[in-house]
């Protein structure tokens, strides 16, 4: 398991804007809206596993809640969202499992984090092949659009090197 830095408060507010700003009909200026607060993944780490039956292991023990004790208190892990990227293969192709969990405390404290799950080989071929760069690339280029039109680009671009 490796903990990743916060997310960039910079990119925090990009993806707040580019992702959820539109999930709220009574935007405007006079309003006061935060879509930061939709933003799930600023805790963030990373579980790297060696084989896929591991991988099926920790995803069903965070499927069934998963409580340990941490100094005096008890946390528990309950998962709020799954994204199964290895399934359901985005324009880049990578795959991993992505799962936006609820951790809470027995005194009632409460956050969201971000649990990816990889399997080492796949993340390993996927870092040789500078993989992230050319999803930040494609991101930024195409900002909100990019699950709709990074598909349509790059069928285009394989279809012209064809004609040459």
């Amino acid at each position: 398991l490796f903990a990743a830095g916060l997310k960039e408060p910079v990119r925090a507010h990009e993806k707040a804007i580019d992702d959820y700003l539109d999930d709220f009909d009574d935007f405007d200026d006079a309003s006061v809206v935060v879509p930061e607060a939709c933003v799930l993944d600023l805790i963030r780490a990373r579980a790297v596993c060696p084989r896929a039956d591991v991988m099926m292991r920790l995803l069903e023990m965070l499927r069934d809640g998963f409580e340990a004790r941490i100094g005096t208190e008890s946390v528990r892990l309950r998962i709020v969202r799954c994204k199964n990227k290895a399934a359901a293969v985005d324009p880049t192709h990578f795959r991993n499992v992505l799962l936006n969990l609820e951790l809470t405390t027995d005194s009632g404290r409460a956050a969201f984090v971000e649990l990816q799950v990889h399997h080492r080989e796949v993340l390993s071929y996927n870092e040789e092949q500078h993989a992230h760069a050319h999803y930040e690339f494609f991101r930024s280029l195409l900002a909100s659009s990019y699950d709709a039109q990074l598909d349509q680009m790059l069928e285009r671009a394989l279809l012209f090197l064809e004609e040459l």
